[in-house]
C-alpha cells in the first residue's frame, strides 16, 4: 500500500512509524527543518487516509 504514496511521504511514514524515529531525528537524517517534517508527515497521513481509509 505504501508503494502508491509519494516517495517522500512513504519514507517519512516508514521512518516515523516503523523505525520509530523522532521528528528531530528524521529532520537531521533528511536535512530538513523539524517544522517541514511535521507538515510533510501530516500530508503523508492525509494522503494515506484518503487512499486507504475506506478499504
Amino acid at each position: 500500500m505504501l508503494r502508491e504514496l509519494a516517495p517522500l511521504h512513504r519514507q517519512l511514514l516508514i521512518m516515523k512509524y516503523e523505525m520509530e524515529l523522532s521528528y528531530q531525528e528524521i529532520a537531521d537524517l533528511l536535512g530538513m527543518r523539524m517544522e517541514q517534517v511535521k507538515a510533510s508527515l501530516y500530508q503523508a497521513r492525509q494522503q494515506f487516509k484518503k487512499k486507504y481509509g475506506s478499504e
